[in-house]
């Protein structure tokens, strides 16, 4: 088959950079996928991200902070400037780019490392730091250190035993600006994307040659790629606006993200039926506390026509200790404010190395 097997958007500054306008960039093509791309191996020094791996310093990385509130959702909310979590995390970076440097592929971190504890996470995000000084989310990746070895067949860490351990990063095309720096933040975990691994587990990270950062460099085309299809932008509205997150505690060290939708109501024109739809989710957690983490939701939708109306209610709460997640799940149905069923569920369920 004639023509390329992938075509590709290459940004060159991150979506949450420039919203709410549209993504800077271009259409690539590669004639085979995985795409050819060149590995760049950048070590972790005590200067940062360097071309030469330093002598075996060890630096520890605390679960203590609450690290993620830039990124707080998988789709919902776009990630903000890293800044206010690339302070919370063990950071290296490389000195300004001298060129313009794209990647397309998976980027990986591999370390070598040792636990405290049976059961630990580990969070990397790659980000560009533009010349104002700006973190912008590039991709990112999170291993259960359980799982180091197997998705399938997790094993408990052995305290104090150092092993080497690779973290892949969400598949990436971007191209990072002359005069960026290319960082990565190290943490453990990312709240609220992810529930916190039990108690208060400390890493010891190994630098030296084992420890380093693969980029999967592309070549520039030779010539300008033409998208074949037509391209439609729709346009921005006016008064969209950039996207935000909560990143203070609301008290001492309590955090607390609310990602409302208020109800809202259509009717349908055929039937005059009133549809309506709700939902309200809750997260909290207290620093330095694994346990004190909490996810909570409800959902209601109605239905009203004439004298006519009924609507369903779906509500759960998670929390957990350092053994169980205990989840507590209530549906209600109502016809006329009149409660027609309602029953609770309550399970606790192993933590099985999470």
């Amino acid at each position: 088959m004639d023509g390329p097997v992938a075509s590709l958007f290459m940004p060159c500054r991150a979506a949450a950079e420039v919203l709410p306008q549209a993504t800077p960039g271009r259409w690539i093509a590669e004639a085979k996928w995985p795409a050819r791309t060149s590995p760049w191996r950048l070590f972790l020094t005590p200067e940062g991200l360097a071309a030469k791996p330093a002598a075996g310093q060890t630096v520890s990385l605390s679960s203590d902070p609450v690290v993620g509130l830039t990124r707080p959702e998988w789709l919902d909310r776009p990630s903000i400037d890293q800044s206010t979590d690339d302070a919370r995390s063990l950071v290296y970076e490389t000195a300004p780019l001298e060129a313009p440097l794209e990647i397309l592929g998976t980027p990986t971190l591999a370390l070598t490392l040792a636990s405290d504890a049976p059961v630990a996470q580990l969070a990397v995000r790659l980000t560009e730091v533009t010349p104002d000084g700006r973190s912008w989310l590039v991709t990112w990746g999170l291993l259960n250190l359980t799982h180091r070895d197997s998705h399938t067949d997790p094993s408990p860490l052995r305290p104090g035993q150092r092993q080497d351990v690779t973290v892949e990063l969400k598949l990436i095309a971007h191209q990072f600006n002359r005069g960026s720096r290319i960082r990565i933040a190290l943490s453990q975990g990312l709240w609220p994307l992810a529930w916190p691994a039990p108690g208060k587990p400390v890493l010891t990270l190994t630098l030296g040659r084992k420890s380093r950062l693969t980029l999967p460099v592309r070549s520039l085309e030779a010539a300008p790629y033409k998208l074949p299809i037509g391209e439609v932008t729709t346009p921005v509205a006016p008064d969209q606006p950039r996207p935000t997150a909560i990143t203070q505690p609301v008290a001492p060290g309590h955090y607390s993200l609310a990602n409302d939708a208020p109800t809202t109501v259509r009717t349908i024109a055929a039937t005059g039926t009133v549809l309506s739809r709700g939902q309200w989710e809750q997260s909290e957690i207290h620093e330095g506390r694994a346990d004190s983490s909490l996810w909570s939701q409800t959902v209601r939708m109605g239905w009203k026509r004439g004298d006519w109306s009924c609507d369903v209610e779906a509500r759960y709460r998670l929390t957990s200790t350092a053994s169980h997640f205990e989840l507590s799940e209530t549906l209600l149905a109502r016809s006329g404010g009149e409660t027609l069923f309602e029953q609770q569920h309550d399970s606790k369920i192993v933590r099985d190395l999470m």
